[in-house]
Order: structure tokens, then C-alpha cells, then sequence
């Protein structure tokens, strides 16, 4: 399996690795992976790369460090898994003190005309 994403990734963050993964696998065997340090825009989880996300859309504050997003794509359909993981304040007080990874299936479809999985 491939990981691609950011390379200035954080060991904190490259801990949601295992919560994305534990939900891609129960879907087959995982042939790439993306992940991003943020949240799907708007949650539009097909929105091309280097697009802005629509003027209008209601954009849910995440904290720095709090929500992370990405795919997987599968050996023998063209399915692709778009997965998000995000976590929340263990203390309201404190704005780094985040509790564990938790990462949800937000969709696994063929994804849109023209969408690509990020190269890098």
C-alpha cells in the first residue's frame, strides 16, 4: 500500500493512520491511500484539487490538529473510499488537549467525472 500526504506530518497526526486504515480494510485489500491535515471543504469529498470550495458553504469551525480527511481506492473496483477522521477537546480549556483518532466511512463510490485520487 501506498501512503501519500503531507510530509510535514506531525507523529500526532500520522496516528489517525490507524483508525483510517481499520476502516478502509474492512472494505478490501487497499492499493493506495491519501490523507490530508483537514477536514473535507464543505463536505464536498469529490472537490478537484486546487479548487475553492463554494462561496456559500457553511464551513464547521475544526480546530488546528482536530480533523483529517482522505481516500483509499481498492485492488478489483473502482470504488473509492472517502474517510474522515477526526477527534475532539478532551479539555474545553485547553485547545491541544485532543482525545484518540476516531475515523468514519463518508462514502465508497465510484467518485465523479474527472476526479483523481492526489498525487502528492
Amino acid at each position: 500500500m501506498l501512503f501519500l500526504g503531507s510530509a510535514g506530518a506531525t507523529a500526532d497526526e500520522c496516528s489517525a493512520i490507524l483508525p483510517f486504515e481499520a476502516v478502509a480494510a474492512r472494505l478490501g485489500t487497499i492499493t493506495r491511500v491519501f490523507i490530508k491535515g483537514a477536514d473535507f471543504p464543505c463536505g464536498d469529498l469529490w472537490l478537484p484539487r486546487g479548487s475553492p470550495p463554494p462561496l456559500d458553504c457553511a464551513r464547521p469551525i475544526n480546530l488546528l490538529g482536530s480533523a483529517m480527511s482522505g481516500w483509499a481506492s481498492f485492488d478489483g473496483t473502482d470504488n473509492v473510499a472517502a474517510i474522515s477522521v477526526r477527534r475532539s477537546l478532551v479539555d474545553p480549556k485547553s485547545p491541544v488537549a485532543f482525545g484518540p483518532w476516531h475515523a468514519s466511512l463518508e462514502a465508497f463510490i465510484v467518485p465523479p467525472a474527472g476526479w483523481t485520487m492526489p498525487a502528492s
